[in-house]
C-alpha cells in the first residue's frame, strides 16, 4: 500500500536555541537602556524601532525595504545636534530585539512547553521542512522554528539525493531541509521513488538551479553594496554626517543606484 505522506520529528527541538535567544534578547536590551543614560537624546533609536514595526504591521513591507528606510533614517538623525552617527547607528542595534518581540514572545512559550517539533513533512500536494535562505546560521542558531516553510509540491522540478544530502530544486531556488540525518533521508528518498518517480534527481534541473541560485546571490551583493558603500563615505568622507554636501551626495548617488538596479533587474 502507497505511503500517503511522510512525518520527521524532534522531540524537544530548539529548547537551547530559545534559552539563548531569551539571552542575548535581555542583553541587549540592557545595554540598550545603559546607552540612553549616556545621551538621552539616543532615545531616538527607540522610535525609530517602533516606526519600523508600524511600517511592518500596517503595510507588510519587505525586509529589504525596510533596511533603506532605517538607514536613511539613521543618517539624517545623525544631522541633529548632539547626535552622533556610530551612537545612534549602536543604540538602534541594541534595541533591534524590539522588532522581532513575537518571536521573543513565541521562544517564552514554546520554552515551557513540552512537545515535539515536525522538522519535514511531504504530501502529494505540499512541502514542510526548515529552510534557510542565504544560509543564515546565525539568525537559525538563535531561533530554527521561525525558519519551518512551506512550499507547493507542484512548484518542486526534482528531489536531489547526493550522499548525505537533500537537495529540492524548484525553478527559482534550491531548498535545503535542515536537521535530518541518514536514516530521515533514506526514508524520504523511498518515499520520493515511490509517489514522484518523475522527480527524482533530474540532473538537467540540477544544474539550472545552482546557476539561478548563482545569480540571485549576486544580485542580493549588488543590493546590499551601495549601502555599504555609502555607511563608509558619510562616516569617513563626511565627517560622520556633518559634511552635508558628501553626506547628500552620497544618499543621492545611492538612491540612482538601486534605481539603476532596479530597472536592470525588471529588463531581465
Amino acid at each position: 500500500m502507497r505511503q500517503k505522506n511522510i512525518s520527521i520529528t524532534i522531540k524537544n527541538f530548539g529548547k537551547k536555541n530559545d534559552l539563548v535567544l531569551l539571552f542575548f534578547t535581555g542583553v541587549f536590551l540592557v545595554l540598550g537602556l545603559l546607552s540612553l543614560f549616556l545621551n538621552w537624546r539616543n532615545v531616538m533609536a527607540i522610535i525609530l524601532i517602533f516606526v519600523l514595526i508600524f511600517l511592518n504591521k500596517k503595510f507588510r513591507a519587505k525586509f529589504s525595504i525596510l533596511i533603506i528606510i532605517y538607514v536613511v533614517s539613521i543618517i539624517l538623525i545623525s544631522q541633529i545636534p548632539e547626535i552622533e552617527f556610530v551612537e545612534i547607528l549602536a543604540t538602534s542595534i541594541l534595541f533591534s530585539p524590539l522588532f522581532f518581540y513575537e518571536s521573543s514572545l513565541e521562544s517564552i512559550k514554546d520554552y515551557q512547553k513540552e512537545d515535539s517539533f515536525e522538522v519535514f513533512y511531504l504530501d502529494s500536494s505540499r512541502l514542510k521542512c526548515l529552510h534557510t535562505e542565504d544560509n543564515d546560521y546565525k539568525s537559525y542558531a538563535l531561533n530554527p522554528k521561525q525558519f519551518l516553510k512551506t512550499f507547493s509540491v507542484k512548484d518542486i522540478n526534482s528531489f536531489v539525493f547526493q550522499d548525505k544530502n537533500l537537495l529540492i530544486l524548484t525553478s527559482k531556488f534550491i531548498i535545503r531541509p535542515r536537521e535530518l540525518n541518514i536514516q530521515n533521508i533514506e526514508k524520504i528518498k523511498s518515499f520520493v521513488e515511490e509517489n514522484f518517480p518523475n522527480k527524482l534527481n533530474l540532473e538537467s534541473e540540477h544544474h539550472r538551479a545552482l546557476k539561478n541560485e548563482s545569480e540571485m546571490y549576486i544580485s542580493k551583493l549588488l543590493l546590499v553594496l551601495p549601502l555599504i558603500l555609502a555607511f563608509i563615505v558619510i562616516y569617513f568622507f563626511g565627517d560622520n554626517g556633518r559634511n552635508h554636501l558628501v553626506t547628500y551626495t552620497s544618499i543621492a548617488v545611492t538612491i540612482f543606484c538601486y534605481i539603476f538596479l532596479i530597472i536592470k533587474i525588471k529588463r531581465k
